[in-house]
This record gives structure tokens, sequence and C-alpha cells, in this order.
């Protein structure tokens, strides 16, 4: 049986030297916990997937000032091909 067709939406994070999570201390996260819209599109096989969005947006969150940050998004989404 199984089903046909579908979306799927895959938000990850892009870090790098200007971002820094709230951990308590000011250690970068790990190289495996980035990832790019190219990363992720390059999973899905072109005969099965189409590609409906892939972008990387940064966003600003937190306070004002010296207490807001910006976070960088990797956004895709896919369709199965039916």
């Amino acid at each position: 049986m199984g089903g046909t067709g579908g979306s799927l939406l895959i938000v990850g994070h892009l870090h790098d030297g200007g971002h820094r999570h709230s951990h308590g201390d000011d250690e970068q996260p790990p190289h495996e916990a980035t990832v790019t819209a190219t990363d992720i599109t390059a999973l899905f096989d072109a005969s099965s997937w189409r590609i409906d969005t892939a972008l990387e947006r940064s966003r600003t969150v937190g306070g004002t000032g010296v207490h807001s940050k910006t976070l960088r998004d990797a956004v895709v989404r896919v369709t199965r091909r039916i």
C-alpha cells in the first residue's frame, strides 16, 4: 500500500563565528550542528522529490541592542513526486 505525495519541511541552523548560543559559556556549537540548504537538498533524489523551497535567512531574536542575536536558518520544503 503506502501513500503517495506529501510534503516535508526541514528547518536547520547555520552556525558561524558571529552566532552564540546561551549555554552559559562562550563555546560554539560543533560543526556537525550546522547545516546549509544545499546540504539538505543533496539528501533528496530528484526523481522522487521536488525541491519547492531551499533558502537561507537571517532573523533577529531576543531584546534590542546588545541583548539581541542574529540567527541564521536553512529552510527546505520538498514534495514527494507521485
